[in-house]
């Protein structure tokens, strides 16, 4: 089995790499949209065309008229994508993922032992644990306390525990604990999709270390996994919705 890495057409940055935040090549992002833009072709009321500056988005029976987000991006536009890795100098794996204003700060810890309910079972875990600074928005929130996560933060973060557990081989691990914490930065809209995202990078650097480390001998991840949001707007079927 071959260890999971980066696809080449995705490229990310650390110290070992080239310095600062590099963008997604055009390649990565079209992977990284092609699920939901097959989606929008098979459920969307828009008709789709348009020339070199990308597809723009018509409602059937607006006579023509072409519908324009705020942002100016055509309906199936992502907003700039970018990862930096290794941005956490003590975490076993770490992900800065930006997708246009929205930032989230994404961390992998190792415990060398899984949780109560699966020990003694030859397989690890991995969980999740998502959190938006104070300011991250335009007004002040109340920042979530221990025991007290608010039911949004309760929801995302069992949503990224799943994803993530869905491509990982779990016997594989061991008997090991990967706990990924995601905090948001800034929030431009879709977290919790860009956190599904910088997650499964922070985990997979965990996890190199580990092997690197030689407690493990592969990597234990089946597939990648990312995350994109589609959404209907006054009728119009849009991609990476903010």
């Amino acid at each position: 089995e071959e260890p999971c890495t980066a696809p080449p057409a995705m490229t990310m940055s650390n110290e070992s790499d080239m310095k600062g935040s590099v963008a997604i090549r055009e390649e990565a992002v079209a992977i990284l949209a092609a699920p939901a833009r097959a989606a929008m072709a098979r459920a969307s009321p828009l008709h789709c065309g348009g020339g070199g500056e990308g597809i723009e988005a018509r409602r059937p029976n607006d006579q023509g008229k072409r519908f324009m987000r705020p942002s100016k991006r055509a309906a199936d536009e992502l907003r700039q994508v970018s990862f930096e890795r290794g941005v956490a100098r003590y975490a076993e794996g770490s992900c800065l993922v930006k997708f246009g204003a929205t930032h989230v700060l994404c961390t992998a810890s190792l415990e060398d032992k899984p949780p109560p309910w699966l020990r003694g079972q030859g397989r690890g875990w991995v969980t999740a644990e998502y959190a938006m600074l104070p300011r991250a928005t335009h007004t002040r929130t109340r920042r979530d306390s221990a025991g007290k996560v608010s039911g949004r933060s309760q929801e995302i973060q069992r949503l990224v525990g799943r994803a993530l557990r869905s491509v990982v081989d779990l016997p594989k691990l061991g008997e090991r604990q990967i706990t990924i914490d995601c905090d948001v930065i800034q929030a431009d809209g879709g977290t919790r999709t860009a956190s599904i995202t910088g997650a499964f990078i922070a985990m997979v650097e965990a996890f190199k270390k580990l092997r690197d480390d030689g407690r493990i001998s592969t990597i234990p991840v089946r597939n990648y996994v990312s995350a994109i949001s589609v959404g209907i707007v006054n009728g119009a079927t849009l991609l990476d919705l903010a």
